[in-house]
């Protein structure tokens, strides 16, 4: 090994076992006061968070509810203000493609009007780790009673002390092949 990486490795290594001090007593000496990276105070106890899994789908229910009666502040009720989201397909070509869109646009095109978004979905995977939580879940989407596509949403959320659970990302994936329901 180069010996330039080591010490940048030792020197990480270093700055980490200073991290971890606080928190695993042992694991790392205290810092000297030639290190420019002193100890932090001790943080108190990581405890976990019991999660509810039906907590977490009650705020994607919100989403389709919304989506399905064309209510824009049903739909940005079930988001973080800082949420993202994401449409990925892969093209005739074979070719990938990952498009950001912005909540605000998608409140507006909900808001819109027309025929109801209804989008079912099954089979949903929730996991929830403290204030954290994914939903993986099929969907197929309906404008009115048309078929239009289906895929999968990924979708993360935090859960923020007064306002509860949040999407803060979703990603989701279209195609029109391959779109029955599970079983």
């Amino acid at each position: 090994m180069h010996p330039r990486m080591r010490i940048q490795i030792a020197g990480a290594a270093l700055a980490l076992g200073a991290w971890l001090a606080p928190a695993a007593p042992g694991l790392a000496g205290p810092m000297t006061e030639a290190d420019p990276h002193p100890a932090a105070s001790p943080a108190p106890p990581l405890e976990a968070l019991p999660g509810d899994p039906a907590e977490v789908l009650a705020v994607i229910d919100r989403l389709f509810d919304g989506m399905r009666a064309r209510d824009g502040a049903m739909v940005r009720s079930a988001f973080h203000p800082d949420a993202r989201m994401f449409t990925t397909r892969v093209t005739d070509d074979g070719i990938p493609e990952a498009n950001p869109s912005s909540v605000d646009a998608f409140v507006e095109a909900v808001d819109g009007g027309g025929d109801p978004w209804d989008e079912p979905y099954f089979d949903p995977v929730v996991q929830v780790d403290g204030a954290l939580a994914q939903v993986w879940i099929f969907y197929r989407f309906y404008a009115g009673t048309t078929f239009s596509h289906c895929g999968h949403n990924a979708i993360q959320l935090l859960r923020h002390p007064d306002r509860g659970w949040e999407i803060v990302h979703l990603v989701d994936t279209r195609r029109t092949t391959d779109c029955e329901a599970p079983a």
